[in-house]
């Protein structure tokens, strides 16, 4: 007899929020907040979904010109580099 998985979910089925414990979430709130920096960052997408789990861009490096109008246009605050060569990058910060 075949078995609809859908309407009888294995525990390992279950959704991952459902997963979480909350012991767990409360250690990692007292973390120090991670930052990165973004290359090859296009639109940022990425870097969206990065920020909404609390971590922090600092800086953007796209090399592609409507990209980076993008950034400017979205994030004007950020700092913004064309090309990653030649940059030292302790001069940054």
């Amino acid at each position: 007899m075949l078995t609809d998985s859908f309407s009888n979910p294995s525990p390992y089925q279950q959704h991952p929020s459902n997963l979480i414990d909350s012991d767990c979430t409360k250690a990692h709130s007292n973390a120090p907040k991670l930052k990165a920096l973004s290359f090859f960052s296009g639109c940022m997408g990425l870097d969206l979904g990065l920020e909404q789990e609390g971590i922090e861009t600092l800086l953007a490096c796209e090399i592609d010109k409507a990209a980076r109008k993008t950034i400017q246009l979205n994030k004007p605050e950020l700092p913004l580099i064309e090309d990653y060569l030649g940059i030292n990058l302790r001069q940054l910060y």
